[in-house]
């Protein structure tokens, strides 16, 4: 694109524009023109909102120094992502499971809070946590080493979307190569006979680490670990299509196995003491 200007007065006007929209937007020294564009719509219907509040009652203070942009949120259609059908997944899935307690390790919060107002929620995170809601107690704790936790003595355990970052630091944990593997069998461990394992993780072929958002897991890998000693009473995926994320129930692994990417829930019972 290439702007022409009959005087010099219009280059000033558009650098005096672009220094107020910088300081504003904040926007990169190099930006796609995609992001560049949002940026400027956003400055142009700013202070368009601007003289609208002048010639009204002006209710609110508005600045620049207030500037919040939102600029991806102007969607066709809302966001139902990965996370909306994985968290409305466990949700039915404790509602037919009826515990009388769920010992949740680092999940969303957001799914802890709300569960919480139907059933009693033991919340564990590797950093300090501290809420005070009825029926939610929270706990701090190290996956990898469920110290103050016995063998066999919680009736329904949930973990999901988090054994995949255990280790690679993002949250500020330690490397750890094997800490997915150690905190494994730690939910192996603590949970009781009869007792049930909601776990969410995503798969994917290849197999792979992307340093240090994630690592991405081989689903028939995945059930081959709790081989003894478990049942899987259900597996169901999140998948994303043209069209966006969908959730397929009561799949079978092969259905998944060539996914670039997709979030398996599993729902698994353990049923002897296996090798423990």
């Amino acid at each position: 694109m290439v702007l022409k200007f009959t005087n010099s007065g219009g280059i000033v006007q558009v650098i005096s524009m672009m220094r107020v929209a910088k300081r504003i937007l904040a926007i990169p020294t190099v930006a796609p023109l995609r992001e560049l564009k949002k940026r400027l719509d956003y400055y142009i219907a700013f202070k368009n909102f601007q003289r609208m509040a002048e010639k009204t009652n002006n209710r609110f203070a508005l600045s620049a120094a207030d500037a919040f942009p939102c600029l991806n949120d102007a969607t066709d259609v809302p966001a139902f992502g990965e996370y909306f059908f994985h968290l409305a997944w466990a949700a039915r899935k404790i509602r037919d499971i009826t515990p009388e307690k769920v010992y949740d390790f680092s999940s969303h919060t957001h799914f802890a809070g709300i569960l919480s107002a139907f059933f009693p929620v033991v919340y564990h995170e590797f950093r300090h946590v501290e809420v005070r809601l009825d029926k939610l107690h929270t706990k701090s704790a190290d996956l990898c080493a469920l110290t103050d936790i016995d063998n066999n003595c919680l009736s329904c355990v949930t973990c999901m979307h988090v054994i995949e970052h255990i280790g690679l630091g993002r949250y500020g944990d330690p490397l750890d190569y094997d800490a997915d593997i150690k905190a494994l069998e730690e939910l192996k461990r603590i949970v009781a006979v009869g007792g049930d394992i909601l776990l969410v993780i995503p798969v994917g072929n290849p197999a792979r680490i992307e340093f240090n958002a994630h690592r991405i897991y081989d689903v028939a890998g995945v059930l081959a670990s709790f081989s003894a000693g478990f049942s899987l009473e259900e597996l169901s995926v999140c998948v994303h299509r043209p069209e966006g994320w969908q959730l397929k129930l009561h799949v079978a692994a092969q259905e998944v196995a060539n996914e670039h990417y997709a979030v398996a829930c599993l729902h698994l019972k353990k049923i002897n003491l296996g090798k423990l």
